[in-house]
């Protein structure tokens, strides 16, 4: 209950469908992509919002509000700011989404995401392929395409039923590959190799 207190407190009602980037603001984190891709999505599913969970560079942060302001979309898109515990809200996500440019090692917010059964739409930068297996627990898309990501978005917003399966996939795929014990024996493994 206090979750969607929270969301309802920046304006998110009920029946919104939630697109949610929780990161450093950054260049390297590609959220201006975002922004262009939610530009379409709002075209085609009015009642979506993104929610952006971060602080960072204040200067990107006022590109991202011009480019909100200058596409027509600044009502439907949400910063936050710092938030303590931001993976307390990425359970009322409908998608997850991390549009880094650059080099992202693993992406533990992607895990973050999995553990609460939300599907995940990720670039193929870094080790971030080796995570989400593309159409099965969410979506990889290539870097700075916004018509790619945005269809995506879309298609995951019109279809809670395989949205919701992808995100019991994520899941299931995180207990079975990531939990502590299974990554403690995965680098064990790889220190003996050498």
């Amino acid at each position: 209950m206090l979750k969607k207190k929270t969301l309802e407190n920046f304006g998110i009602k009920p029946t919104d469908k939630i697109v949610g980037f929780v990161g450093l603001l950054e260049e390297r984190k590609g959220v201006h992509y975002l922004i262009d891709a939610m530009y379409k999505v709002i075209k085609e599913v009015p009642d979506s919002k993104l929610i952006i969970i971060g602080n960072g560079d204040r200067k990107y942060k006022d590109v991202l509000l011009n480019k909100c302001i200058e596409l027509g979309i600044r009502k439907n898109v949400i910063f936050t700011g710092y938030i303590k515990n931001a993976q307390d809200l990425i359970g009322l996500f409908d998608v997850f989404v991390l549009p880094s440019i650059e080099f992202e090692s693993f992406g533990l917010v992607i895990l973050e995401a999995m553990l609460n059964k939300v599907p995940v739409i990720s670039t193929d930068v870094g080790g971030i392929p080796e995570i989400i297996e593309d159409g099965k627990t969410g979506f990889v898309v290539k870097a700075k395409d916004v018509d790619m990501l945005a269809d995506r978005i879309i298609y995951l917003l019109k279809n809670k039923n395989i949205a919701i399966k992808m995100g019991e996939s994520g899941y299931n795929k995180l207990i079975s590959e990531f939990t502590a014990d299974k990554m403690a024996k995965k680098y064990e493994a790889l220190v003996k190799d050498l």
